[in-house]
């Protein structure tokens, strides 16, 4: 995947969420790291660097996903602001993430992306309100700036 082109400029108009949800079940694209996990390219269960180091897999996942009824695409990065390794930061995982969901979606047809957050560390450690506001919005920033459709809040 050329990650150079970015996410697509302008996404279609569409059904959001909420008026899919009044007609019936909406379904999404879960199980990605499972899915990365069974094919070889991530361990461990939490291993969102795989948008990085393998995004035409991560594309090809999604593009999956989507051909068998997933109206949703979700950002492949769960637990990625936690990220701390030297060679793949929490924010090109982010970045890479976005880029791929965003392609993937513009692939099917009224296809509606959603992003991911984690739980933050700033709260077990008793960090206070402003700290764990400020990295939760930290983490929201790619979905505003790339016109998500919704974000979704996973725990562990």
């Amino acid at each position: 995947m050329d990650m150079d082109q970015g996410p697509p400029a302008k996404r279609a108009m569409k059904k959001d969420l909420l008026q899919r949800l009044s007609e019936g079940v909406v379904v999404g694209d879960g199980g990605m790291i499972w899915t990365m996990e069974k094919r070889g390219y991530a361990n461990c269960g939490f291993t969102p660097e795989a948008v990085v180091e393998h995004p035409d897999a991560v594309l090809q996942v999604h593009r999956e996903f989507v051909h068998n009824g997933a109206e949703v695409t979700q950002t492949c990065n769960f637990w990625s602001p936690h990220i701390e390794d030297e060679t793949v930061q929490g924010v090109s995982v982010n970045k890479a993430a976005c880029d791929i969901a965003l392609k993937a979606a513009s692939e099917g047809e009224d296809i509606l992306v959603a992003g991911s957050i984690t739980k933050t560390q700033a709260y077990e450690r008793g960090d206070g309100k402003e700290v764990i506001q400020t990295e939760f919005r930290r983490q929201l920033e790619f979905y505003v700036e790339n016109n998500f459709d919704f974000v979704v809040a996973e725990v562990s």
